[in-house]
């Protein structure tokens, strides 16, 4: 894994930092990483995307696969991100996934009508 710190406690947000480009190159790699602490049995898990300058369409799938991945091991995924957020808005993940402006709003878990 490349940075991700596994649960120390049981429901305790793990937060896995994705690469400053999220490309073909980057995605699988990104998305491994996810999986890990999904596997590690973490409950909410934070893509943090937030030194993400770039999101092409495998890095949008992969954010979308690791949703689905999630969900199938009754976690919850969580996003980080203001950079990237137009590229969900037009690929319509933003109301897929939960999206946060920052990284302490997504360790918070703020409801929508909360989040900055």
């Amino acid at each position: 894994m490349s940075g991700a710190r596994l649960p120390v406690a049981h429901g305790e947000p793990v937060t896995v930092p994705l690469p400053g480009e999220l490309d073909i190159a980057t995605a699988p790699g990104a998305g491994l990483d996810l999986a890990a602490v999904l596997w590690a049995g973490a409950c909410v898990v934070i893509a943090d995307l937030t030194r993400t300058t770039f999101c092409d369409g495998s890095g949008a799938t992969m954010l979308a696969s690791a949703h689905r991945a999630a969900i199938a091991a009754g976690a919850e995924l969580r996003i980080a991100s203001r950079p990237v957020r137009n590229v969900l808005w037009l690929t319509r993940l933003d109301v897929l996934l939960s999206v946060y402006p920052t990284l302490a709003a997504a360790r918070a878990g703020l409801p929508p009508s909360m989040r900055p």
